[in-house]
C-alpha cells in the first residue's frame, strides 16, 4: 500500500462492493464516491485510516472489524498481499456469510480461499484521473524510474532493525542505489513521483548496506539522511492508462469505467 493516497477496498466477489462504514462498523456497499468508502495507509501508525469517519483506524474486536482511534496495537496492524488483509495474528477480513449485499457486516475469520476473504485496492487519483483504466499487476516497480545508478536486491531483513518493513511489500518498491549528492532519498522518491519507504547508506560505492545507520537521524525509516549515495527504496509506481498498465504485486487485472461523477462500475479477472 503507498502512503497517504487514498483507495477503496473492493471486494472479489461478484458485486465488486467497497468496504463502507456503517456507524463504526465496517460493510460493504456499492460504490457511491462518499468518504466512508475511502482509507488510507498511515505510516506513522502503520494503521488503514477511514478518511470519513473520524480518521479511525480498521480495528478487530472479537471477531467484528469496526473503526477506532488509532493506537498502533496487533489487533490494528494489517498486511496486504495483493488479496488478502492478514491480521498480525493471522486474521483476515471476511464478509460475514459470504453474503454479496449491500450493508453486509466484515468479520475477522480465520484465512479461507473463498471469495468472500479476498480484496482489490484501487487509488482514487488514479482512477479520476481517466475516463476508462485498466490496473495490470505483476510488472516492475521500477518502471518510469529515472536517476540512480543501479537496481538493488537486498532481503528486507538485511536492512537495520531500526527500518521497519512492517506492512512493506517489497514486491512493490523500487530498491535503487542513488547518487544523492548529499540529499535524502526522500528527496529522491519525490522527485520521481513516488513516496520514500525505506533508505539506508551504503558501503563501497555499491548494493551493500552500511551498518552504521544511527550515525544520522532514523525517523521515517532512514528516508531523511543525508549522503552522497545510499539505498532508496522508492514506493512501486505503476500506471492506469487506457488499454494496460503496469505495477508490482497483486495478482489480478481490475478495470473501472466512470462515465459521470458518482457514477462508477467496476470489473475484476484473474491473470
Amino acid at each position: 500500500m503507498y502512503i497517504g493516497r487514498p483507495f477503496n477496498i473492493a471486494s472479489k466477489m461478484p458485486g465488486h462492493r467497497l468496504l463502507d462504514m456503517k456507524s463504526n462498523r465496517l460493510v460493504i456497499m456499492k460504490a457511491n464516491e462518499k468518504k466512508t468508502q475511502q482509507f488510507e495507509f498511515d505510516y506513522k501508525t502503520k494503521t488503514i485510516r477511514t478518511k470519513g469517519y473520524n480518521n479511525y483506524a480498521i480495528d478487530i474486536r472479537n471477531t467484528n472489524v469496526y473503526a477506532y482511534t488509532a493506537n498502533s496495537y496487533w489487533y490494528q496492524l494489517f498486511r496486504y498481499d495483493g488479496t488478502y488483509f492478514t491480521n498480525q495474528r493471522g486474521k483476515v477480513l471476511n464478509i460475514e456469510g459470504a453474503r454479496d449485499a449491500d450493508g453486509t457486516y466484515i468479520r475477522a475469520d480465520n484465512k479461507a480461499t473463498k471469495s468472500s476473504f479476498q480484496w482489490s485496492i484501487m487509488y482514487l487519483d488514479a482512477k479520476n484521473s481517466v475516463s476508462t483504466s485498466t490496473w495490470t499487476s505483476g510488472g516492475d516497480p521500477c518502471a518510469g524510474m529515472k536517476k540512480y545508478a543501479k537496481k538493488c536486491n537486498i532481503a528486507q531483513s538485511k536492512f537495520h532493525k531500526l527500518v521497519n518493513m512492517d506492512g512493506i511489500d517489497a514486491s512493490n518498491v523500487c530498491q535503487v542505489l542513488v547518487n544523492t549528492g548529499g540529499k535524502t532519498c526522500d528527496s529522491y522518491c519525490k522527485k520521481q513521483g513516488r513516496t520514500c519507504m525505506y533508505a539506508q547508506d551504503n558501503e563501497g560505492g555499491g548494493c551493500k548496506l552500511s551498518p552504521k545507520h544511527t550515525r544520522q537521524t532514523t525517523k521515517n525509516n532512514g528516508c531523511l539522511q543525508k549522503w552522497g549515495n545510499q539505498i532508496c527504496g522508492c514506493s512501486g509506481g505503476g500506471s492506469f492508462s487506457s488499454g494496460g498498465g503496469s505495477s508490482g504485486g497483486g495478482s489480478s487485472t481490475t478495470t473501472w469505467t466512470t462515465s459521470t461523477p458518482g457514477k462508477t462500475t467496476w470489473s475484476t479477472s484473474p491473470t
